[in-house]
């Protein structure tokens, strides 16, 4: 589904995923953070607007992690504009998202861009040599800070169309515990209002 996504921003829009390592890159990437975090959460956004030190400190620690090979930004353009960036840390084997931004333009929403994103540093993270990346849930953070909500999750399969629904079907019979064997039915369980 991803890859699907990701063909659909550089189809319909001429668009592409580049991964961003230079330093000097780094004002750039950092400013066009910037930009899209004020786009998705105006006067709220809890970095930039609060803290007049935040860019200049945000600017060199990019620097610096472009610069040592401890980072990496992945950044989504097309001739338009960037619609997404996410700045990534290693940190030993761990790689941690530390900031992303999405442009909420109508046209791509239904590209899913941050999922891609993620999904593409992840397979970065892992040729960079990391066991883990982290989405910076630790100690609560999120809970504490942005209100988020723990949602268990479980892995699964997804197939589309009649082909993929029947491999999926058999994969799960197979491989899941029987308590899941009905994938469908956990799913109208989880989102019944």
């Amino acid at each position: 589904e991803i890859r699907r996504e990701i063909r659909l921003f550089e189809r319909e829009l001429n668009g592409r995923i580049v991964e961003v390592h230079e330093p000097a890159a780094s004002d750039e990437i950092v400013d066009t953070l910037g930009l899209l975090m004020a786009d998705r959460w105006g006067e709220r956004e809890a970095y930039f607007p609060r803290y007049p030190r935040f860019r200049p400190f945000a600017r060199d620690a990019a620097r610096e992690a472009f610069g040592s090979g401890a980072g990496w930004a992945l950044v989504a353009r097309d001739p338009e504009r960037t619609a997404a960036c996410l700045f990534v840390l290693k940190l030993g084997r761990t790689a941690v998202a530390v900031l992303i931004g999405v442009s909420q333009a109508r046209k791509y929403r239904s590209m899913s861009l941050g999922k891609c994103l993620f999904n593409l540093a992840i397979e970065g993270a892992v040729a960079r040599g990391c066991r883990e990346f982290s989405f910076l849930t630790e100690n609560g953070y999120k809970t504490v800070f942005w209100h988020a909500e723990d949602r268990p999750t479980e892995s699964g399969f997804l197939g589309r169309g009649p082909i993929g629904r029947a491999i999926a079907a058999y994969a799960t019979a197979r491989r899941v515990p029987d308590r899941l064997r009905n994938p469908f039915a956990e799913r109208r369980r989880e989102y019944r209002p």
